[in-house]
Order: C-alpha cells, then sequence, then structure tokens
C-alpha cells in the first residue's frame, strides 16, 4: 500500500525544481538596462520575479511532503534573497529588496495555488489549471508590487 499523494517525496517535481533554480540563475546573472523603467515594464518584470518563484514554490511543494511547506517557502525566500545578493556583483545589476519582496510574494502565492485551488475537498484539480492558477496570482502580485 503506498503513501497518500501528499505524503510521500515526488523526485520527479524536485529535479524540476532544481532545473527551474538554475533556469532563474541564468536568467538573473545576466547584465540589464539599469535606466529607469516605464510602468508596464516594471510591472513584467516584478510579474516576472513573482512567477518564477511561484513556479519554484509550486514544484517544491508538488514534489514534497504537505507537512513541508514551510521549508519549500522558507528555500524559495532563501534563493531569492541570495539571488538579489549576488546580482550585487554582477556590473548593471544591483540587490533589490523589493524584487526578493516578490520573489517572496510569488513563492507564496504558488503555495496557494499548489494548494488551495482545488474545486471539492478531497479532489484534486488537474496540474495545468493549477499552474494557471500561479501565474494569475503572480500577476495580482506584480500589480501590488509594482503601484
Amino acid at each position: 500500500m503506498s503513501a497518500p499523494a501528499g505524503a510521500r517525496v515526488r523526485p520527479i517535481f524536485l529535479v524540476l525544481a532544481a532545473a527551474w533554480a538554475w533556469v532563474i540563475w541564468h536568467l538573473t546573472t545576466g547584465q540589464v538596462d539599469s535606466s529607469p523603467s516605464p510602468f508596464s515594464v516594471r510591472l513584467v518584470w516584478n510579474g516576472a520575479h513573482a512567477f518564477v518563484f511561484g513556479v519554484l514554490a509550486f514544484l517544491l511543494l508538488e514534489g514534497t511532503p504537505r507537512r513541508w511547506w514551510w521549508v519549500a517557502l522558507l528555500v524559495c525566500s532563501a534563493y531569492g534573497a541570495f539571488d538579489e545578493w549576488y546580482q550585487g556583483f554582477v556590473p548593471g545589476r544591483e540587490p533589490d529588496v523589493v524584487d526578493w519582496l516578490s520573489d517572496t510574494l510569488g513563492a507564496t502565492l504558488g503555495w496557494t495555488a499548489a494548494r488551495l485551488v482545488q474545486a471539492v475537498p478531497g479532489q484534486r484539480v488537474p496540474l495545468f489549471w493549477r499552474f494557471v492558477a500561479v501565474g494569475v496570482l503572480c500577476f495580482l502580485s506584480a500589480l501590488w508590487t509594482t503601484l
């Protein structure tokens, strides 16, 4: 008899989370133009922060037992903080607390989508729709952090 879905480790999601963390690292360690940006560019930028960390949290939470939810969020927030700190050493980049807050908020919203988007208790919403919920919630967080 196997353990319930929420009580077991699912390695494929942890591998995907590690691969996604590498994508985040690759995207955030390059040089960017640091000139002032219009609202629409800041909205997209903050949305990207929230979305990529929302996806990271979603993958970590899908791969770990539900009782470890706080570890997944802590890992995402710490990774965001480390990423922001490291950007201080990249020419043309600088660490930004608002970016880290967008990362952490995105991770929290990824958790929300992964755990709370269920139509009926005990019945899982398909993975695709939970992933869409991550995107929508992260867009809303981007709007909030941009205003």
